[in-house]
């Protein structure tokens, strides 16, 4: 508000012209009448005289004379006193710049060079005065704040910190320094590339060994019969040479450097203090829950990877991932007509009319086939093909020739296409679209048919090569 009122005033004030006159400050009475009334002032005082004393009377450990001594025999402030008296040249030395910057603020009080209000000191007091103001060890920004109070000099903020940091009992007694920069370990690639260690106890009586990867996070707990010096042995330098295993210790008393050690024990701890406290547990046995809590551990997914300790540890599911090749997903429902693997004869395995009489999960089913009603056969969707419209819904049959056979692999698409693992046989395709083309296994011979229409024949005759061939893969898969 008050910023805002003087910039009105100030645009208000600008419209007029001015001629400023002196007035003496005895007769300048209605400027200020409550603190300049308009009476003779017959005593007369130097202020400047009175303000310098004020500055140096028992604030300094030099006297004022000293000062005035220093000042004429400085070989730097002899030269500025001269040029504040007899003006500065347009060109000064580099010793002389940091003064000349200031030129227009340094004056001569008393023959006492101060900037503002604060004195000029001569090189050969400057020590003195640093120790003056340390004496009570309160620390470099305390130093500075009462230095430029009184005094100043050029550096004079660097020559404090400096002398504040050769303070011998400033440093001995000084609280930690600020940490350092997180440097993080270079990243692991494969399980056991990397190990961290520690010991952890006395925890319930006893001591453990706290083992951890550092790629997997998979953790081994053993229990120790005492904290020894065991990896610091000279047997277990010797192992580490001979296997070419780098064995790196942290410093003492500094457990951050083995971060991820430390992290291991105090989750392990708060587990077992958990399991401790349940009520469920109280027949088990320490052992058991430990084994409980590690068991869960390596099998739940890691917050830094995302994967769990057992899959990076193994790369079961990874393998599993990389080297299966199906595509095939199906779904079916109860009443469904379907082929089903017979396995009557497991080396010669064939398909058989059958229908989904119960769904047991997303890939297995519990069949009924067409052969005998009292049975169910338990199959996988590797081991059905849904059969769509080949299925005469009225006979509850399939028709008598209508019995391809193609089995699903690892060239196989989504839903209802089929293709044999074979080049030399042209291939037959189940589209699902309204309009179906099924291709026979004989060249040059396509029927079409709509989805709503009647049944019909299909020869579908594959070679006996492929027939066997497929008849192999199902039964090592069986």
């Amino acid at each position: 508000m008050a910023a805002g009122r003087l910039q009105r005033w100030a645009l208000f004030l600008s419209g007029f012209d001015y001629e400023i006159k002196y007035i003496k400050g005895t007769n300048n009475g209605a400027a200020d009448g409550l603190s300049r009334l308009p009476r003779k002032i017959t005593t007369k005082t130097d202020e400047s005289k009175d303000y310098f004393n004020f500055v140096t009377e028992e604030r300094l450990p030099i006297r004022a004379d000293d000062i005035i001594t220093g000042t004429r025999t400085d070989p730097i402030l002899s030269r500025v006193y001269y040029f504040v008296m007899n003006g500065w040249p347009r060109e000064i030395e580099i010793e002389l710049k940091a003064y000349g910057i200031r030129a227009t603020e340094i004056t001569a009080d008393n023959e006492v060079l101060m900037w503002g209000y604060r004195v000029l000191i001569a090189s050969k007091f400057r020590q003195g005065l640093l120790e003056e103001i340390h004496t009570g060890h309160l620390g470099i920004s305390k130093m500075k704040s009462i230095a430029r109070q009184y005094f100043w000099w050029p550096n004079l903020d660097m020559d404090i910190e400096k002398f504040g940091k050769d303070c011998f009992a400033c440093q001995i007694t000084s609280k930690n320094p600020e940490r350092a920069s997180l440097i993080k370990f270079k990243e692991a690639v494969y399980p056991f590339e990397r190990v961290h260690i520690d010991y952890l106890g006395p925890y319930q009586g006893k001591m453990y060994l706290l083992i951890i990867d550092s790629h997997s996070k998979w953790p081994e707990v053993l229990e120790m019969h005492d904290n020894g010096r065991q990896l610091v042995s000279e047997e277990f330098e010797q192992f580490c040479k001979g296997n070419e295993i780098r064995h790196i210790t942290s410093a003492p008393y500094h457990p951050a450097t083995n971060g991820q050690a430390e992290n291991a024990v105090s989750s392990f701890k708060r587990g077992i203090d958990k399991a401790l406290k349940d009520k469920k547990n109280n027949n088990e046995s320490l052992k058991t829950m430990i084994s409980t809590y590690l068991f869960a551990y390596r099998n739940a997914p890691h917050t830094s990877s995302g994967e769990s300790p057992a899959t990076r540890m193994f790369g079961r599911l990874d393998k599993q991932i990389k080297y299966f090749q199906g595509h095939r997903d199906i779904r079916c429902k109860e009443g469904d007509p379907v082929l089903v693997r017979d396995y009557k004869n497991p080396s010669k395995p064939t398909w058989q009319p059958a229908k989904i009489s119960e769904v047991l999960g997303e890939r297995t089913y519990i069949c009924q086939p067409k052969t005998d009603s009292n049975l169910r056969w338990k199959r996988h969707t590797d081991q059905i093909i849904k059969v769509g419209d080949f299925y005469n819904k009225k006979k509850g049959v399939l028709q008598e020739k209508a019995e391809p056979m193609y089995e699903p692999n690892n060239e196989s698409k989504t839903g209802d296409v089929y293709k044999p693992n074979t080049e030399s046989t042209p291939q037959p395709e189940y589209k699902t679209n309204q309009d179906r083309t099924i291709t026979d296994s004989t060249p040059n011979k396509t029927v079409n048919t709509k989805v709503n229409e009647s049944p019909i024949e299909i020869k579908a005759e594959l070679s006996s090569n492929v027939t066997k061939k497929n008849n192999k893969k199902q039964e090592n898969s069986y």
